[in-house]
């Protein structure tokens, strides 16, 4: 399923997206030569708008197939650099933890590090909508093999969200549409793992996802 994903947002990108920015191209050295027709140039700039409004919905699309910063930088970094965009724009402190090594980090099966990236996306969405809070901290943190599960398997993958806010009431998380973030449990058990959402009385919101890597490669 991910490697349609990216087939998609490829063909997207580089058939679709190119059309339409030589379109875009086409239409303003059209305009040029219109401009002293004040008709033709008004239809033009039309098509101009319709042509520049393809672009960015091909954008999202395909950022939405794949974002493009993990493939420019990878699962840790990439949510380094979600929490530092979600700080800032919120003003909610936010801070990223991690203790996977560089070479774990780009080991990374896409689909996993799509999810995952997804998962802690969602989270800070609610957190920023609904919390009321003034502090999230994040972590990806690499659990080791459980006993007797073989020399290939490489333990699984652990990622928290959690933050100070008001937190919910036990039907709130359930209530259709009320919480993004259960719609990633889909997702989530495609690859084999669990989501777990807790709001204890005391406050605040843990979001908290297990994905078991894959074996490692004979």
């Amino acid at each position: 399923q991910e490697d349609e994903r990216q087939r998609i947002a490829r063909e997207l990108h580089d058939d679709l997206q190119q059309t339409l920015a030589a379109i875009t191209m086409e239409v303003a050295a059209a305009r040029r030569d219109a401009a002293a027709r004040s008709d033709a140039e008004a239809t033009l700039a039309r098509i101009h708008a319709l042509a520049t409004a393809g672009i960015v919905s091909t954008r999202r699309i395909v950022n939405d197939l794949r974002p493009r910063i993990l493939e420019d930088l990878g699962l840790a970094p990439a949510l380094e650099a979600l929490a530092a965009t979600f700080a800032q724009r919120s003003g909610i402190a936010c801070e990223f933890h991690t203790d996977l090594a560089e070479a774990d980090m780009a080991e990374q099966p896409p689909a996993l590090a799509t999810c995952l990236y997804r998962v802690a996306q969602e989270a800070l969405n609610n957190v920023g909508k609904h919390a009321g809070a003034r502090r999230v901290r994040i972590a990806l943190v690499h659990l080791a093999a459980l006993p007797g599960s073989g020399a290939a398997r490489r333990g699984r993958l652990r990622l928290v969200v959690a933050d100070d806010g008001r937190g919910h009431a036990p039907g709130d998380l359930r209530k259709p549409g009320s919480y993004g973030l259960l719609g990633m449990g889909e997702r989530v058990r495609a690859l084999g793992g669990t989501l777990r959402v807790a709001a204890p009385d005391a406050g605040g919101t843990t979001v908290e996802v297990e994905v078991e890597l894959p074996p490692a490669a004979a």
